[in-house]
């Protein structure tokens, strides 16, 4: 959040749509580098780390839905005076609107990464709760979860995932309604962007 006053100490005026986006590039990118690291470092596995991430199951869930929607209505909000804008100033602002898009829908789709694993390894009866078959292993590591949220956000579908057990049912279903929406509003946002810039 600091980053988007760093404008203003130098004397340069930003709307307040503008800043809220800046702020949250600066905060989601900074957070999808960190867990980057944290999946591809070999001493993190996820059955030992993602049981500690994921305490308060839904709370992964509910954080990327919402920081999503606040997204793109800071979106909305940043695309109003676009339009009357021109050359760098126009390309500044479509450039951070693309990069608030990208931020916002990978920051969804690994908010459920995570929450695939922490429920698939939560300890039940001796072992782990699972509720999803990978194909090829039967010791799913950070990829594998991360690849079933992304083929979900990309595609509504899981793909050669199995989904064996309800939760996890219920997880698959309210991240493809969620991306779907998402998906959509974006869609909508870019023909309405397109048809008033061009």
């Amino acid at each position: 959040m600091v980053a988007a006053y760093i404008p203003l100490q130098l004397g340069v005026e930003i709307r307040e749509a503008t800043r809220l986006l800046i702020a949250w590039n600066v905060g989601a990118w900074a957070f999808l580098f960190m867990i980057l690291h944290m999946v591809t470092n070999p001493r993190r596995e996820a059955s030992v780390w993602s049981r500690p991430e994921d305490e308060n199951q839904w709370v992964l869930v509910v954080l990327g839905i919402v920081a999503s929607l606040a997204a793109i209505a800071a979106i909305v909000w940043e695309l109003g005076p676009v339009k009357n804008m021109a050359g760098w100033e126009k390309t500044g602002h479509l450039a951070l609107v693309g990069a608030t898009v990208i931020s916002a829908w990978t920051f969804l789709q690994v908010m459920f990464a995570l929450h695939y694993a922490g429920v698939y390894f939560k300890r039940h009866k001796g072992g782990y709760y699972g509720g999803l078959v990978f194909p090829g292993t039967d010791q799913p590591g950070w990829m594998e979860f991360f690849y079933q949220a992304f083929t979900l956000g990309c595609t509504f579908a899981s793909s050669d995932v199995n989904v064996t057990t309800m939760r996890m049912r219920r997880i698959v279903v309210i991240q493809g309604v969620a991306d779907f929406f998402f998906n959509a509003i974006i869609l909508a946002l870019t023909i309405n962007v397109a048809a008033n810039l061009f």
